[in-house]
């Protein structure tokens, strides 16, 4: 009887260990994410546009990177229909050739199903440049 009481109690602690690691680390996440958005939001507000866009542009080729080069995690739908949306983003807008070297194997979004900004961003290039054309889809 000793013996499953500890086991329970065992069990009941480890997952009690296991819950506040893995949620510290959520939370953490969550507040490291606030800070930055507050930080882009006041630079927006005090109209300093290309700092607060180079910090974004930062920010989002950590995230490619981090999605790339994460070793043992697979790249799932979610993540491949990001990177996808990167690519397209990067294509308009190099920034680094790190990041262009982790995108090299990722196709870019050819057809738009809808009008997203991104897809407005595209058609705006296009208009721009019409010899680097990228279709969207019929009626668009």
């Amino acid at each position: 009887m000793g013996l499953i009481l500890g086991l329970m109690v065992g069990v009941s602690y480890a997952s009690y260990l296991y819950y506040r690691h893995v949620f510290s680390k959520i939370t953490d996440t969550s507040a490291d994410r606030l800070a930055h958005r507050i930080a882009t939001l006041s630079k927006l507000r005090l109209e300093e546009f290309d700092v607060a866009i180079t910090d974004l542009e930062k920010g989002v080729d950590d995230d490619i990177l981090f999605i790339t080069q994460t070793p043992y995690v697979p790249v799932n739908n979610y993540r491949r229909s990001a990177l996808r949306m990167a690519k397209t983003y990067r294509d308009i807008y190099p920034f680094s050739s790190e990041v262009a070297e982790s995108l090299k194997d990722i196709q870019r979004i050819e057809i738009f199903n809808c009008d997203s900004p991104l897809s407005r961003l595209v058609k705006r290039e296009e208009e721009k440049r019409p010899w680097k054309r990228v279709r969207s889809s019929p009626g668009r």
